[in-house]
């Protein structure tokens, strides 16, 4: 199947789809096919649904939600910012080939193939681009029909995960396409008189020694093309950490201190040459002290205290409701007189094997509690949680950007529902405010059974939510999960350091409402879903975190570190004449011009009245 090559289909993001093509079934083991496009659209794409990104060409659907058959026969979508190919068998989980590369603003070439014995292969513009081992028991079936543009996230009958952008010459193929096929399309629209013109030069990148970076550049030319990566005036070549110097995208799978610098590519065919910009990469070194971040308005350090550690006076208060429909609620402090229901705990392991280096707060709620009374869906209730209040730093409006911070452990095999991590909706994901919770697990309490994604993360601001993957929390380490909102553009969901998901948030709206907030319950203290966990190191901040701040988050928590903001506060008082300077750490410095700081010996905070100008600022 192909469509007309002279033309190509718009498709706005919502609404717009092609849709009702018969007649492809490519179920059960014995299955090849391949999936093929030129698409154009922006690296902002609309909302994805649990397991499915905007579709691009797909026959299924996704799994959010139950009560009919889930799961994608083949997907072609665009999953965490990259293009994505998906096959899912009856049974076992779906197999994922991702590239590294996903819409740029540019035409970009992308062609999906798969067999039992190759496996899934995604490539961009000619060049293979990621992988994955075939799932056992091939293709699963599908009753539903092939799509281009859109397709549906779960088992309702609409359409909701769109692609905003352009498609040209969709095809879907019966046989498994060779490399050389692949690369034979993409050269196609070149000819054979097209010099190297450089469409996109690689971006300056900033990143953490040890973690990974990718530079690319978009070059147009005719398929003689080759490439070659420089660092400064040096040619580089594949080794040790370094892959595709001599193709369009370089990559350094752990950086190191000298691999700081300055690099381009190089472009050469048989009618001429070209040169890309040179993007800077800058390594930053492994911590020594907790790392600065500005617009820290709430911190939790559970070190034997509620206490909110930036001074703005954030704190908390433990408590416990309980009885018939969470009747009465008392106020506890957390500590070995609950019965180990609402403690500071230390110690566990991250991941990795390292010990957990901070402290952190046990919750814990028990639905279904004695005493109960009342109807089937009316429980007495047992729940120890944070009340933090109602508070001006943690409301959000319509336009504020935020983002979260926390380190969370889940019993090992964890599965039951949304008892929320932090929160002010009620009743948890899904309503009015913010919440990060578990996702809804197969032994929720108001749904068991009917969920697909125990054991995960979740979040929700207002009415967009997210659920991620089966089983990535619940095994009894430390994780940290980092979230940041974009108001006018997107949320992003860092786990241990990794970006796992980013979807649109421009659509939540106006957040506030009266509810306080609170960690391990919903603002009414008696959200009736069993379940505990443990917390740690939570922060809060009036702004979007750049990628850079919320990984190294993570990258100082493994070095037995926190964060900090060691941004000065100057305000007037308390006395007439008077100012005070407070800050969170770090040694306070003071001029009376713009340059020539001196440290001094002061602390916060620091009250004096002041004769002339004076500046400040912090030294870490």
């Amino acid at each position: 199947m192909s469509f007309d090559p002279d033309t190509a289909a718009a498709f706005t993001g919502a609404n717009t789809f092609v849709g009702n093509i018969a007649g492809i079934d490519f179920s059960g083991t014995g299955a090849t096919f391949s999936l093929e496009a030129w698409v154009n659209g922006p690296a902002n794409q609309p909302a994805s649904d649990t397991d499915t990104g905007p579709v691009i060409i797909g026959r299924g659907r996704g799994g959010n939600g139950a009560g009919g058959v889930n799961g994608w026969q083949f997907l072609l979508d665009v999953e965490s910012g990259v293009y994505t190919l998906v096959v899912e068998p009856t049974t076992g989980t779906a197999a994922r080939a991702s590239a590294i590369a996903g819409p740029n603003g540019t035409w970009q070439h992308v062609v999906g193939t798969y067999s039992q014995a190759n496996g899934l292969v995604i490539y961009v513009n000619g060049a293979a681009s990621g992988s994955a081992a075939a799932p056992t028991g091939g293709p699963l079936s599908s009753s539903t029909f092939v799509t281009i543009g859109a397709g549906q996230g779960g088992v309702s009958p609409s359409f909701n995960v769109y692609f905003k952008g352009t498609i040209d010459e969709p095809a879907i193929y019966d046989k498994e396409l060779t490399s050389a096929q692949v690369k034979a399309h993409y050269c196609g629209q070149f000819g054979a008189g097209q010099k190297p013109l450089v469409l996109i030069s690689p971006s300056p990148v900033t990143q953490w020694i040890g973690w990974p970076i990718t530079l690319s550049g978009v070059v147009a030319g005719s398929c003689d093309l080759t490439y070659q990566w420089y660092k400064g005036s040096t040619p580089l070549s594949d080794g040790a950490t370094i892959t595709g110097s001599q193709s369009n995208i370089l990559s350094i799978s752990s950086l190191a201190l000298s691999d700081a610098g300055n690099y381009y590519v190089s472009n050469y065919n048989s009618t001429g040459s070209s040169n890309s910009a040179a993007a800077a990469v800058t390594v930053l070194a492994t911590p020594t002290v907790p790392i600065p971040v500005s617009g820290l308005v709430m911190h939790h350090k559970f070190d034997a205290s509620l206490i909110d550690s930036t001074g703005r006076g954030n704190d908390g208060t433990g408590k416990h409701t309980f009885g018939p429909t969470g009747s009465t609620t008392t106020t506890v402090n957390p500590g070995p007189a609950n019965g180990g229901l609402f403690e500071y705990v230390t110690g566990g392991q991250i991941p990795n094997g390292q010990s957990f280096a901070f402290k952190g707060l046990h919750y814990s709620s028990q639905a279904n509690a004695d005493p109960q009374q009342g109807g089937a869906m009316t429980y007495g209730t047992n729940s120890y949680y944070v009340n933090l209040g109602t508070r001006p730093d943690l409301k959000f409006s319509s336009n504020v950007n935020f983002s979260v911070s926390y380190w969370v452990r889940l019993p090992n095999g964890f599965d039951q529902g949304d008892l929320p991590f932090f929160c002010d909706a009620t009743n948890s994901t899904g309503g009015k405010g913010f919440t990060f919770a578990t996702s809804y697990g197969s032994n929720g309490v108001f749904a068991a059974g009917t969920e697909a994604n125990s054991g995960a993360w979740a979040w929700s601001v207002n009415g967009v939510r997210i659920e991620g993957p089966w089983y990535s929390l619940n095994d009894a380490y430390w994780h940290n999960l980092v979230h940041t909102y974009d108001r006018t553009g997107n949320g992003v969901t860092y786990l241990d350091g990794v970006i796992v998901d980013i979807r649109p948030v421009a659509s939540a709206g106006d957040m506030t409402q009266a509810a306080p907030a609170c960690i391990g319950q919903d603002p009414t203290g008696s959200y009736s879903e069993t379940g505990s966990a443990d917390i740690g190191d939570l922060g809060v901040w009036r702004k979007t975190l750049s990628e850079v701040e919320a990984r190294g988050i993570f990258v100082a928590g493994t070095n037995g570190l926190s964060f900090v903001d060691i941004t000065p506060s100057i305000k007037p008082g308390p006395g007439a004449g008077q100012v005070t300077v407070t800050w969170q750490a770090g040694t306070l410095q003071q001029s009376s011009t713009p340059s020539g700081f001196v440290d001094t010996a002061q602390t916060s905070p620091y009250t004096f009245t002041p004769t002339t100008q004076m500046f400040f600022r912090v030294k870490q």
